[in-house]
């Protein structure tokens, strides 16, 4: 059975991911705070503080029993809709280490593995705020910071196996989307084509086709979904 590793994947977005994996057959390795509400037998969670726990120490927990991963997926989107006054430093930190560092880092060690068994692909899902930025500075930073992750790997891992993608939802119907103020949803809503938000699965279905339909050609890609919020 291949094995999939997720960070995030008890939020929205990565509930969805978690499904769409198991649907496909995949043993997974969930890394997030909370277990999610998905009980499966092909699937593991690891609760963990991704904001402060060491990730060195989590990664070997969890790169350090299996031999072979097939996927990584980070799905991780921490974000308070703080205005700039009130971005302090440890929210800044905290919004990098989980953002930016903690997927870097697993992102870095699980291509090793996959350098080694010369196959693999990593798709970190990021936002449209890394292209038009956000009103959260630190969240804004954190997305841009993976955007540079995304292109860093490509160009890194170029001739290789190992596919590299990038996914830049724009607003989502998710928990986190709850912490915008209603001025800001609706500015971001009514900057789509359709007037309404992204749901989950429709990520997820992305995410799905990246994984199991592209042959390879598309690694280095970040592709968006955001109904014309952002036009690249």
């Amino acid at each position: 059975m291949e094995i999939a590793v997720v960070i995030g994947g008890s939020g929205g977005i990565g509930n969805e991911i978690i499904k769409m994996l198991l649907i496909n057959k995949v043993s997974i390795i969930n890394i997030d705070r909370i277990k999610g509400k998905i009980e499966d037998s092909n699937l593991n969670t690891i609760i963990c503080d991704l904001k402060q726990e060491n990730v060195y120490d989590i990664v070997q927990k969890v790169c350090g029993n299996i031999s072979n991963v097939n996927y990584f997926i980070s799905t991780i989107g921490y974000y308070e809709a703080r205005s700039i006054e009130n971005i302090t430093k440890q929210y800044l930190m905290e919004m990098l280490d989980s953002n930016l560092i903690f997927p870097t880092i697993f992102a870095q060690e699980i291509y090793k593995k996959m350098k080694i068994q010369d196959n693999g692909k990593i798709v970190i899902i990021l936002s449209t705020a890394a292209y038009i930025g956000s009103r959260d500075l630190a969240y804004s930073i954190s997305k841009a910071g993976e955007l540079g992750l995304v292109r860093g790997l490509a160009k890194g891992t170029k001739g290789s196996k190992v596919s590299i993608y990038g996914i830049a939802p724009g607003i989502v119907k998710t928990k986190m989307s709850e912490n915008m103020s209603m001025d800001r949803m609706n500015d971001a809503i009514l900057g789509t084509s359709m007037g309404r938000m992204c749901e989950p699965v429709e990520v997820a279905n992305l995410v799905e086709y990246v994984l199991f339909k592209d042959k390879g050609y598309m690694s280095g890609s970040v592709i968006h979904i955001n109904n014309g919020l952002y036009l690249n």
